[in-house]
C-alpha cells in the first residue's frame, strides 16, 4: 500500500509532490502575512504533534496564525513531517489517545444507593444530591467538618458517620486518610472497599481527561481540537493547570 502525504486537505501520493506543495504554500502565505511578526521559540513535541495533525485540514496561513509561528518556522517543521522520527512521534501520540479511549470505555461501573443500582454515573450523582441521607457526597469538606470527623470517628461506626455527615462510606474513609487518620477499622466493609475502588478509577479517569485536554486532544476520540473549540480557550487551560497543581500539592502533603 502506497504512502499518502497530506497538507491543507490535499492528499498526494509522492513525497516530492508534498515538498513542492509545502514550498508553494509557504510563498503564498509569506505574501499574505508580510505585516505579521511572530516571536521565535522552540517547538515542543506536543506542538509538533498538533501541527502535523492540524496541517491535514488547515491552510498554511491558518497554521501560522494558530501557532503564532513565522512562515519559515512552519516551513521547516512541515518539511520534516514525514521523517521517521516524527512519524514515530505521531504514532506514539495516537497510541496514548487510543489508551485514553479504552480506559474511558472501561468506566462501566455499577453504583449502589439506598438499595438501588445505577449503571450511569451521572444518574447516580443526581440521585445522591437528591437523596435525604447522602446529599453531601462529593461536596467540599469544611474545617468544622474535619474537626468533628476527627472526634467522632473514634466512637462512631462507619454507618453512623455516614448518617451524621450525609455522605457515602467511601467519602468518609477518603477524608480520614486525607487527615492522616487510621481508617483501617473499617477495612472489612466490603461495600466500602468496592466504592473506594470505584472512586480511585473515577479519579484516574478525571486526571487522564484533564491532561488530554491540556494536550489539545479530545479525551474520547483522540482527535485534535479545532481552534474554535471551547476547550482550546486559554482560560480553561489555565484553570485546569491550576487544579492539577493544587492536586499534586495535596498528594505531596499526604
Amino acid at each position: 500500500m502506497k504512502n499518502k502525504y497530506q497538507l491543507s486537505k490535499k492528499t498526494m501520493d509522492n513525497i516530492e509532490d508534498y515538498y513542492d506543495f509545502v514550498r508553494t504554500s509557504c510563498e503564498f502565505a509569506r505574501n499574505k502575512l508580510q505585516k505579521h511578526h511572530f516571536k521565535r521559540k522552540v517547538w515542543t513535541n506536543n506542538e509538533r504533534v498538533n501541527l502535523y495533525r492540524l496541517s491535514n485540514k488547515m491552510s498554511y496561513e491558518e497554521l501560522c496564525l494558530h501557532f503564532q509561528r513565522s512562515v519559515d518556522s512552519i516551513y521547516y517543521a512541515l518539511m520534516k513531517k514525514y521523517s521517521d522520527k516524527n512519524i514515530a512521534l505521531l504514532e506514539k501520540h495516537k497510541n496514548q489517545q487510543s489508551n485514553a479511549v479504552i480506559k474511558d470505555k472501561k468506566m462501566t461501573q455499577k453504583y449502589k444507593l439506598n438499595k438501588k443500582v445505577y449503571t450511569n454515573y451521572s444518574d447516580y450523582f443526581i440521585a445522591l444530591k437528591n437523596s435525604k441521607n447522602r446529599y453531601n457526597s462529593y461536596s467540599k469538606w469544611t474545617n468544622e467538618d474535619d474537626e468533628l470527623l476527627t472526634k467522632l470517628f473514634k466512637t462512631m461506626s462507619l454507618k453512623e458517620l455516614c448518617d451524621h455527615f450525609k455522605r457515602m462510606p467511601g467519602g468518609i474513609r477518603s477524608r480520614l486518610r486525607k487527615l492522616n487518620l487510621d481508617d483501617s477499622v473499617f477495612s472489612n466493609d466490603k461495600d466500602t472497599n468496592i466504592e473506594m475502588a470505584q472512586q480511585d478509577i473515577l479519579k484516574e479517569a478525571a486526571l487522564l481527561f484533564l491532561n488530554t485536554v491540556l494536550h489539545d486532544a479530545n479525551p474520547v476520540t483522540g482527535e485534535v481540537f479545532d481552534q474554535s473549540s471551547i476547550w482550546a480557550h486559554p482560560q480553561i487551560k489555565n484553570d485546569i493547570r491550576k487544579y492539577l497543581d493544587e492536586f499534586r500539592v495535596g498528594i505531596k502533603k499526604k
